[in-house]
């Protein structure tokens, strides 16, 4: 029988809105091999459609219901295991380049830890954001870039600035 320990592990995998959707996708294609007499069909598909990993997570777990020839737990285990997928929350992150597979696990590994293990990512990309990123979750909208904290800086100091420049063009003209 399969546990919440197996979907919690499975759900830890999961980083972002594409895992996501991929696990799901991998699910599904395992509900349609309970209908399918070929279980090597079954497995090329599911080679063929999904990232390696999660290819191999699905039918490493497939594998113990199957073996045990107990189709009505993998159903269980499909139905659980979208269940747990359909809530999950997404932080969406706005970057002003393409993550990497090493900052998509570094940043997926400490938002798990700090917010929630239920968190996964929904990365954007805007070539705006010249250095840091915008945020959004559960509603809220958070910018934390270089451009805003230049901006809020010259805000708040505008007068020193303003000093500083006269004086500047004060002295060059001397």
């Amino acid at each position: 029988m399969q546990t919440s320990r197996d979907i919690s592990e499975i759900l830890k995998q999961i980083r972002t809105q594409e895992d996501a959707g991929a696990f799901s996708e991998g699910a599904d294609i395992l509900a349609e091999g309970l209908y399918h007499r070929d279980p090597l069909a079954v497995r090329e598909k599911l080679r063929r459609r999904l990232p390696q990993r999660i290819y191999l997570l699905l039918e490493e777990e497939a594998d113990k219901f199957l073996d045990r020839k107990d189709p009505e737990g993998l159903r269980a285990f499909i139905s659980s295991l979208h269940k747990a997928i359909e809530g999950l929350r997404a932080l969406r992150l706005e970057l002003g380049f393409e993550p990497t597979g090493e900052t998509i696990d570094h940043i997926s590994s400490w938002v798990k830890r700090e917010i929630g293990p239920d968190i996964i990512l929904d990365f954007g990309r805007d070539l705006s954001i010249r250095a840091g990123a915008r945020i959004i979750f559960r509603g809220r909208f958070v910018e934390k870039s270089l451009g805003v904290m230049i901006a809020s800086w010259i805000e708040r100091d505008k007068e020193k600035i303003k000093e500083s420049l006269r004086h500047a063009v004060t002295v060059r003209n001397q």
